[in-house]
């Protein structure tokens, strides 16, 4: 990092809490220094059942536990072994997925801009029925538009 303050702004930021830029930390040290966009990716997921919305979330979080440079930066921000294991805790599934209400996903979108990412990407998880979360979407717009 350039300076404490760049590296104070970054670990403030819930993208790295909850490790959801894990293997870019290089592409933003760089964007930062050069005053680039912050960019945050968040998982989210309109659900308000706790174990149907971390089952979901295993699903979707399934592939980045089998690849060693995720489990790696999982691991340096504090996650376990344990919690890697089996499709990952409810503790990992929390920090990294987004469930609930509309008004959660948008408290969830705000924690990173507060924390001073310029934009926040929110990739849906998508169900048999919208397989690629259009309708999560279209409920999400008006919560999240006026950020």
């Amino acid at each position: 990092m350039e300076n404490d303050d760049d590296a104070a702004r970054l670990m403030r930021l819930p993208l790295l809490r909850r490790a959801t830029v894990v293997g870019f930390l290089d592409s933003i040290d760089v964007l930062v220094r050069s005053g680039g966009l912050v960019a945050a990716e968040q998982l989210v997921l309109l659900e308000d059942d706790p174990a149907e919305g971390r089952r979901l979330g295993r699903e979707a979080l399934a592939w980045y536990l089998t690849l060693p440079n995720y489990t790696d930066n999982l691991r340096w921000l504090g996650f376990s072994d344990e919690d890697l294991a089996g499709g990952g805790s409810a503790a990992l599934v929390d920090a990294l997925v987004a469930w609930g209400d509309e008004n959660a996903i948008r408290g969830r979108v705000l924690e990173h801009l507060e924390a001073g990412a310029d934009h926040v990407c929110i990739q849906p998880i998508g169900r048999s029925s919208d397989s690629i979360g259009i309708e999560q979407l279209r409920r999400l717009g008006p919560a999240l538009l006026d950020l």
